[in-house]
């Protein structure tokens, strides 16, 4: 029962006597990673005395977000680096991926078995890993190098031509396909439609795109399309769209806002209802508002909720400036984007994780600036210019962090400055 090796029992019986010392050999070889009992300590039965790990292969846990798990494999390739070693890409195939998603996090743990020669791979390291996935058509995913072969379930790195079982753990092996893959005689059936993820305007189950017409350079039809699953800056196309066509990918925010103007149909009114309007001069102009998707996962735990609510106070005193504006009220907008400053400076950006601090520094220096600029101007002209830069930046900064509170809407004007058009947000619709 205390794991003695049969040479101590014989030497026990030799000696016929009792020794105040025993050596307690553990049962495979390995690293002490925990000390639990130093000399003289009192130990009982299922006491732990030590740790001992066989760091000749180690586990690799990564965290995949929920929009990204149908593009996971048991069996996938991951490429992954470390901070110890910067350039050194290291290899190894998911071995498992967790059936329940983080309620927080939204995400699910996904786990790579990697032999370790030399111990490079510490426990505990931080690493960055990277899946290629190949889709097939359908939105189906591939893998040419696994059709057709027959898998380990528990060693995702055996690998064979035929069915059987794994020589160490005798478990048979099963085909590829029944993990999720397609077949090998789909794999020459074409790759899926996608198009830049920039290009449909999605609002609730809708996605219209809008697509050049035929030998009439400059004219453009909106058209509703059915999209499949995001892939990285890619949508996949169910339905809706050829081969060859081509859709815009860049101003089309600009394009349904001048079909809104004309009271046509469009993204926001599908069926050419009118929607809200504000005056240039003696003519009454539509705006456009599309509302604003996050461009962190949804419940990232990255973003503090304290960093979150003191952005929402950012916001509330946006409103005001943008609202001031809305009235042609100058010393209002003022005012309000004198409080602006003071609420971007109560911003705490130590709250952030190192990697999304740096992605906010440049967001927080704009809006310092615009709000400034409009506290100091001297005249409505010259303070929409700098509410202009303002809103810009602010809008980057809602795409990144969103809102806690809000339902943030980015509304443009196709005819401001000159029909330049602009941007700006607001929490509500209409003026």
């Amino acid at each position: 029962m205390w794991g003695l090796t049969n040479e101590q029992i014989s030497q026990l019986e030799k000696e016929q006597q009792p020794s105040d010392h025993i050596t307690i050999y553990a049962l495979s070889s390995g690293i002490v990673i925990e000390k639990n009992a130093l000399e003289g300590t009192y130990v009982e039965t299922g006491t732990w005395i030590y740790t001992i790990a066989d760091l000749s292969r180690v586990w690799v846990k990564m965290d995949a977000y929920e929009s990204d798990l149908p593009w996971l494999r048991y069996g996938q390739e991951v490429e992954f680096e470390t901070e110890a070693f910067p350039g050194e890409i290291f290899k190894g195939r998911i071995a498992f991926i967790d059936p329940v998603i983080d309620t927080q996090t939204r995400t699910a743990k996904v786990r790579v078995s990697i032999a370790n020669p030399g111990s490079k791979l510490k426990p505990e390291m931080f690493v960055r890993a990277l899946v290629k996935s190949k889709i097939a058509a359908g939105g189906k995913v591939m893998d040419p190098a696994l059709a057709g072969k027959w898998i380990s379930p528990m060693h995702p790195e055996i690998i064979k031509n035929q069915p059987g079982s794994y020589d160490v753990c005798g478990m048979p092996l099963v085909r590829a396909e029944d993990l999720g893959y397609v077949s090998s005689a789909s794999l020459n059936t074409g790759a899926p439609l996608v198009i830049p993820a920039s290009a449909p305007l999605i609002t609730g189950k809708r996605a219209i795109v809008y697509i050049e017409l035929p030998d009439k350079e400059g004219t453009y039809e909106g058209r509703q399309i059915e999209l499949g699953s995001r892939a990285g800056d890619y949508y996949i196309v169910k339905t809706g769209l050829q081969e060859g066509e081509k859709v815009v990918v860049k101003g089309n925010f600009k394009i349904d806002s001048a079909i809104q103007i004309q009271a046509g149909s469009s993204m926001m009114n599908p069926e050419g209802e009118p929607g809200s309007s504000h005056q240039h001069g003696d003519q009454p102009v539509k705006s456009a508002a599309a509302p604003v998707e996050s461009g962190l996962k949804p419940g990232s735990t990255m973003i503090p909720e304290q960093f979150k609510r003191q952005l929402d106070e950012l916001y509330s005193a946006y409103f005001k400036i943008q609202y001031a504006f809305s009235h042609d009220q100058l010393e209002q907008a003022r005012l309000s984007a004198a409080d602006f400053d003071k609420s971007l400076q109560l911003v705490d950006m130590n709250l952030l994780p190192a990697e999304i601090h740096q992605r906010w520094m440049p967001l927080f220096a704009g809006p310092k600036e615009g709000s400034q600029k409009i506290a100091a101007s001297e005249n409505m002209a010259e303070a929409r210019q700098h509410f202009r830069d303002l809103s810009n930046n602010l809008i980057e900064s809602a795409r990144l962090f969103g809102s806690l509170t809000y339902r943030l809407l980015v509304y443009h004007c196709p005819m401001a400055f000159d029909n330049k058009g602009v941007d700006w947000l607001q929490n509500k619709e209409g003026t």
